[in-house]
């Protein structure tokens, strides 16, 4: 009989996506849920009719809740039921408060420990930094986090740079998706407005935040010259053609655990700068695909390093390196995982 799984939340970008392709290819039933928080009488009907289908295993990504009683009305239908309790621990605090304080929120991350059967981190530092925060009773299993190369419809860089009208004698930095603060929007401002002149800032993809809008709009208003701004949805398509007629990706994280951002660009071939937080040390190597800084400094030091041509060979290196992180693997590790809380 094949193994049967519950994902949730539902259309939350490539990652599970991808994931729940991998697992049917592998024989498994995957079916994905909402997220609680925001539709709960549909995700509790789904929960239900999927166990009465035999569905025993309910992969919760990141936590999809906004409120304990939430949590608490599953978590007792998911012991009633038999329904057991994988738990990917994307990151070891919410991006921003979930829960009604971000002392809630660390408490809904216990609550989650104490909860789940097995739970999935993406490194190994993220494994030891999480027992260290909410304890060791929750067995934890290193799943690195996969490229996202089947999703991806490469643009030529040339096209992409005449396209978007972007100068072909300045180099291209670019910060895709500044919708959230622990993302360095700060930091990718203040280390842009540092580098000569021939550095450009593109600061592209959607951004509900007002203060971050106005914020960069503060930036772009005081040097015209030395941005690009674009700050609504994009297409796939769109946010090829952005990567490939940008030279390098800059995202200096505050905070950060996983990063899909940094495999996107991976994925798409860029070099790559960032902060030395959560996974990032094992997705950007030093001199080879791109630099981890640890202050603006560093950042600006970095960018300086990177030509066209250094670019180039670093993105080289970041395809190589997405190669290495396959969704295959990745499929059969969560299967381990979910054949172990069923023993």
């Amino acid at each position: 009989m094949a193994m049967k799984v519950m994902l949730c939340p539902a259309r939350s970008g490539p990652h599970l996506n991808l994931l729940q392709k991998h697992l049917k290819e592998e024989g498994v039933k995957v079916h994905q849920i909402s997220w609680f928080g925001k539709q709960t009488a549909l995700s509790m009907l789904e929960l239900i009719t999927l166990r009465a289908a035999g569905y025993k295993i309910l992969n919760l990504n990141w936590m999809p809740f906004n409120h304990f009683w939430q949590m608490r009305m599953v978590k007792r239908t998911c012991d009633a039921f038999g329904i057991r309790i994988v738990w990917t621990i994307h990151n070891l605090a919410p991006h921003e408060q979930q829960f009604s304080s971000r002392e809630e929120d660390i408490e809904a991350m216990k609550f989650m420990a104490e909860w789940a059967k097995a739970g999935v981190v993406h490194s190994e530092r993220t494994a030891s930094d999480f027992k260290s925060k909410y304890g060791d009773r929750l067995p934890i299993t290193v799943i690195p986090l996969a490229n996202y190369s089947e999703v991806i419809d490469l643009s030529d860089p040339l096209t992409s740079r005449k396209k978007l009208g972007f100068p072909d004698d300045k180099i291209m930095v670019l910060m895709l998706g500044p919708s959230r603060w622990n993302k360095g929007v700060r930091g990718f401002l203040r280390v842009l407005e540092s580098l000569p002149e021939n550095y450009i800032g593109v600061l592209v993809g959607d951004c509900k935040d007002n203060g971050i809008r106005a914020l960069i709009d503060e930036h772009k208003q005081k040097y015209p010259e030395r941005y690009i701004v674009r700050l609504e949805h994009l297409s796939d398509r769109e946010s090829a053609d952005y990567f490939a007629a940008c030279d390098v990706f800059f995202m200096p994280f505050e905070e950060i655990t996983t990063s899909g951002s940094i495999m996107d660009a991976l994925s798409h071939g860029k070099a790559i700068v960032t902060t030395d937080l959560g996974n990032l040390d094992m997705l950007v190597k030093n001199g080879v695909n791109g630099y981890l800084a640890h202050s603006d400094e560093e950042a600006i030091s970095c960018l300086k390093a990177i030509d066209r041509s250094a670019a180039c060979r670093m993105g080289e290196k970041s395809f190589e390196l997405a190669k290495l992180f396959v969704w295959s693997d990745t499929a059969r590790s969560y299967i381990k995982v979910y054949q172990s809380i069923l023993e």
